[in-house]
């Protein structure tokens, strides 16, 4: 009878242990599938966001080189619609540096006296800075879950 008992009471550990190592392992399994995903669509997007924004600060400024060398009212909108391009893909800061150039834009455009050459090309400057921080510091935008 002892002997049936030890071996009902081994039996029923094993039984638990089995359970608790398929449980953990099917946890630790799905959390490195999660990494994993997550790993990739971060690369998908950095991918995606990389040329994208490339392109965009390539179109800012080929717009900016035509104002400075014509400083028509076309050129002006242009900077404006490529600005806005880089609004809607650029880091904060730099959205910020380019507000402080568009600002500029629009000094001159309002009245040639209020505008300053030097404080353009300054903020022109730490723009290009910034476009350039944002280039090689590029990161995946946060994607919030749902728990």
């Amino acid at each position: 009878m002892e002997a049936l008992l030890g071996a009902i009471i081994g039996a029923l550990a094993a039984l638990i242990g089995t359970w608790i190592t398929t449980k953990y392992s099917t946890r630790a399994q799905m959390d490195a599938a999660v990494i994993s995903s997550r790993a990739q669509m971060d690369a998908a997007t950095l991918s995606t966001l990389l040329p994208v924004r490339l392109d965009a600060y390539r179109q800012f400024e080929a717009a900016l080189s035509d104002w400075c060398s014509s400083r028509t009212s076309e050129a002006y909108g242009a900077v404006y619609q490529a600005g806005n391009k880089v609004t809607l893909v650029a880091g904060t800061e730099t959205v910020s540096k380019l507000a402080k150039v568009l600002d500029n834009i629009e000094k001159h455009e309002r009245s040639k006296n209020l505008f300053s050459e030097q404080q353009f090309r300054q903020d022109h400057l730490a723009l290009l800075v910034e476009m350039n921080y944002d280039l090689l510091h590029i990161q995946a935008p946060k994607i919030e879950e749902n728990k």
